[in-house]
């Protein structure tokens, strides 16, 4: 009877596959890729097998917590956003009513007919409310002709 060949050399250790999973989610965690099924499959499996892997393995998991804002072992989100500040809500939807007026559009009625905006979301913007996705941000800066830096910082 022969023994078969594992393909190792003698004294060379075999990267396990649990391993591979490992670094592959957190390289895509740290270049803020997204990660593929794959992986999020074998992170999802990972709280049925908490009771066989090795005290090494759940430290690992648990480093990547800050990075995933995700809690591998509950299967919840840990971090929650930053609250905003009023101010700084207040004082740039001040700046996109300006920069409106200034491009020629009088109204919000005369923005949404040349965008696909929402009357109210053009409102909660310019009253402060709340913040333009960061598409919807970029759409606004084309239609105003002003950076993003002049809407986000300038006074």
């Amino acid at each position: 009877m022969t023994k078969k060949r594992t393909g190792k050399r003698k004294g060379e250790k075999t990267p396990t596959l649990w391993m591979d999973n490992y670094q592959t989610l957190k390289e895509c965690l740290i270049k803020d890729e997204s990660i593929n099924p794959r992986i999020r499959g074998w992170l999802l499996y990972q709280p049925y097998r908490r009771k066989t892997l090795s005290k090494e393995k759940i430290s690992l998991l648990d480093e990547l917590i800050p990075l995933m804002g995700y809690d591998w072992k509950t299967g919840k989100v840990k971090v929650k956003r930053k609250p905003r500040k009023r101010s700084e809500i207040k004082g740039l939807g001040k700046r996109i009513k300006n920069a409106r007026i200034e491009a020629g559009y009088a109204t919000i009625d005369e923005l949404i007919q040349d965008t696909t905006f929402a009357y109210n979301s053009v409102r909660d913007w310019e009253n402060g409310i709340s913040y333009p996705s960061l598409g919807r941000f970029v759409i606004l800066c084309e239609k105003y002709e002003v950076s993003a830096d002049f809407l986000l910082f300038e006074d």
